[in-house]
């Protein structure tokens, strides 16, 4: 089985920041829209890129656009999704894409201008086969205080997906990770454990997306890397990992932030610009839209480990491993919850 390495490091979910060329920073809208065939994804965020201050022109920062209409249209217009605005700036749908069906997307802003994509298919969907792991050493470098440096071993479960790709269509791919981290704590002197056990949630996993077309390997079986998650605790880890069928153009997209946010550095790399997105101010095409209204069809799977099982099987002693809080679990752990989650059995 072959091992493919993708890169990517911008997130489904916002568009935090954006670098733009040029000696004064226009307000621009920001398109970040999703239509798929899982109620929870499908999402329209709208914001305004504003710099972050006269000193610094190219950080800029976007402001959340509330009070727009915003709707999903079929390509006859025999459907219409009405998204409604759930927090600031970001709306959102129940119902779902039709695999196979093409759709796009309308927002008519607070002041009346109306803003069009181009028309976008739904894939059809690719399964992950399975996810698995690999429990690897790697010696990290620390300084030391005599200002020397001293090799500590680490060990990681590395945990990828095993995808069959079809070879009768070509197909893009887009893959979000989601882990959640099981802890425990030990109660005050003698106070019962209510709260002894919790799970937090870490979103997206390795805080990056990974994208990929199969032009190299149509109908292959391949494996893509989807996470790395430390052995520090014994306890245990679950990976969920949604797998994005989209369209050819989307991947291009996608793949072009991948490079520019991958290519920087050196003095060869392109300069940082805007890359075309899909969506047009309508009557106003001289306007740039930044963003992309994304359509997709979505798989599903997930891999538990018992981190401090699957150690001890392979005879690994893990002497720095962090020991138990102490009280309330919920209190200690960033977006935790006392609630076991279902996937977590």
């Amino acid at each position: 089985m072959r091992y493919i390495i993708f890169f990517s490091l911008l997130l489904i979910s916002c568009v935090d920041k954006i670098l733009i060329e040029g000696p004064s920073v226009q307000p621009k809208l920001v398109v970040d829209a999703w239509f798929t065939n899982v109620a929870d994804f499908n999402s329209v965020r709208l914001s305004k890129s504003a710099p972050f201050s006269n000193n610094y022109p190219f950080v800029v920062f976007n402001e959340p656009v509330s009070g727009a209409t915003v709707t999903v249209y079929s390509q006859d217009k025999s459907r219409a999704i009405s998204f409604s605005e759930d927090t600031t700036g970001v709306y959102k749908t129940s119902e779902i894409a039709e695999v196979g069906e093409s759709y796009f997307l309308e927002v008519q802003g607070p002041g009346g201008q109306l803003y069009r994509s181009s028309i976008q298919k739904v894939e059809q969907p690719v399964s992950i086969e399975s996810l698995d792991f690999t429990f690897d050493k790697v010696d990290d470098i620390i300084n030391t205080t005599s200002g020397g440096y001293q090799t500590i071993p680490r060990y990681y479960f590395n945990v990828s997906a095993n995808i069959n790709d079809p070879e009768e269509n070509q197909n893009f791919y887009l893959w979000k990770s989601i882990g959640i981290f099981e802890y425990l704590t030990i109660p005050p002197g003698d106070s019962p454990c209510n709260f002894c056990k919790c799970w937090s949630t870490i979103s997206p996993l390795v805080g990056s997306v990974n994208v990929s077309s199969d032009q190299y390997i149509n109908g292959s079986s391949f494996s893509v890397k989807v996470g790395s998650i430390l052995y520090d605790r014994s306890t245990g880890f679950l990976t969920r990992l949604y797998q994005f069928s989209i369209t050819g153009s989307a991947f291009q997209y996608w793949n072009a932030i991948s490079n520019q946010q991958r290519n920087t550095g050196t003095i060869f790399d392109p300069a940082p610009g805007n890359i075309a997105g899909n969506i047009v101010s309508v009557g106003q095409e001289n306007e740039e839209i930044l963003g992309y209204f994304t359509t997709a069809s979505v798989s599903y799977n997930k891999l538990l480990i018992n981190r401090g099982s699957e150690a001890r099987k392979l005879n690994v002693n893990e002497p720095n491993l962090i020991p138990p809080g102490d009280g309330d679990c919920r209190l200690l752990y960033r977006n935790s919850t006392h609630i076991k989650p279902v996937d977590f059995q």
